[in-house]
Parts: C-alpha cells; structure tokens; sequence
C-alpha cells in the first residue's frame, strides 16, 4: 500500500467518523465545528452545504492523522508476521 492509498482510506474513515460525531451534536455545539457553506447551493440558491471551522479541521486532521498511524502500524505488524 503506497502513502497515497494510506491518505485515501483514513480521509474517507475520517469523514466517516467526523460526521457521525458531528451530527450527533446539538446546534450550538455544532456551529463550534461546521459552519454552512455559501458557495455549497442548490439550484434554489438555498445553502447545502457546511465547511470546517478552524476547530472542526483540526478535529478532522487529528482524527485522519491517528488512522494514518493505525494503518501504518497494522501494516508493519502485518508485514512482520
């Protein structure tokens, strides 16, 4: 697996697990992570779409940062057994 790959797989993870803990929020803590994003509109021009507060990247970065690391070290456990 090339580090391209190992990007791949823990972004999509990562997007997997940030949403589920985001939506699980209540609104006022939810804003201190996603914002809506006024250039994500439908065809109604009504927005969509949210982007990453400064605090809801790092969030994200950290979680796809550790599932890096955890593919890593499975695969070096794998590739030693």
């Amino acid at each position: 697996m090339d580090e391209n790959q190992k990007i791949e797989i823990a972004g999509e993870t990562a997007d997997i697990i940030y949403f589920e803990i985001i939506n699980e929020l209540g609104p006022q803590e939810k804003e201190k992570f996603v914002k809506p994003d006024k250039e994500n509109t439908n065809e109604k021009g009504e927005i969509v779409g949210t982007k990453n507060t400064e605090l809801g990247s790092e969030v994200y970065m950290s979680i796809e940062s550790e599932l890096i690391s955890l593919i890593e070290r499975t695969i070096y456990y794998y590739d030693k057994n």
